[in-house]
């Protein structure tokens, strides 16, 4: 079944009253696909981690979702550089954490990925692979609906409740990359990055700030920040 269209969107220059976040939303016993952004600086020999702040920083959300089915989409670099890697590393890293094992699937949005998430349980952790490794993710072009009608989008949100869009910076790129883009599922809303700023007031200020700034630009014509 093809998925289309967007349920609720934040428009720039729409008031964060307008932002739904996980305080809006029960997620207990649904399958949640969150794009989070834990890029992180590898040792360039032993692919190590050097830094794992990124990761922690996402560990107050991972924790709110402890009742969900939490599928995760990330990243590492990017084709062609040397820490271009899998996110194995990542997910035992993330394991490692929060004391409890992470799931992994070499795979994104194939038969294995699928599989993998139809098969989980309430307060199972998934991490699919470097979703870079796709050709879709770095490849497609297109406004928000053509990047939304791609398989990779399309694939994931057909076993998906709820959509949380984690990392700040790449909600502001028009030209981004399919995983952040509108998928319409049964609980469409747009989650604040918790943990990256103590107070949700901050956090919630960074985004209306970086909508106003949004709102100078006369090209902008598709809302920067879609509410999945």
């Amino acid at each position: 079944m093809k998925i289309t269209g967007i349920k609720n969107s934040l428009l720039v220059g729409e008031t964060m009253a307008n932002v739904l976040t996980l305080d809006n939303i029960n997620v207990e016993g649904k399958t949640v696909l969150v794009r989070v952004d834990i890029n992180s600086p590898l040792d360039p020999s032993t692919r190590a981690f050097l830094d794992d702040t990124r990761i922690r920083a996402i560990l107050p959300t991972i924790n709110r979702l402890s009742k969900a089915k939490t599928v995760l989409i990330a990243h590492q670099s990017r084709p062609g550089k040397n820490d271009f890697t899998s996110t194995l590393g990542h997910a035992r890293e993330l394991g490692r954490l929060l004391g409890q094992p992470i799931k992994w699937v070499q795979d994104i949005h194939g038969e294995k990925a699928m599989k993998a998430i139809e098969a989980m349980n309430d307060g199972d952790i998934l991490m699919l692979n470097n979703i870079r490794m796709d050709p879709e993710e770095v490849g497609s072009k297109g406004d928000a609906l053509a990047l939304s009608e791609t398989s990779l989008v399309q694939d994931l949100a057909s076993v998906a409740d709820v959509f949380v869009n984690y990392p700040f910076g790449p909600i502001f790129l028009f030209n981004s990359q399919s995983s952040t883009r509108p998928i319409s599922i049964d609980y469409d809303f747009f989650q604040h990055p918790v943990g990256l700023a103590k107070d949700s007031n901050m956090t919630r200020g960074l985004l209306q700030y970086g909508l106003d700034m949004l709102a100078d630009f006369p090209c902008v014509r598709f809302p920067s920040c879609s509410v999945f």
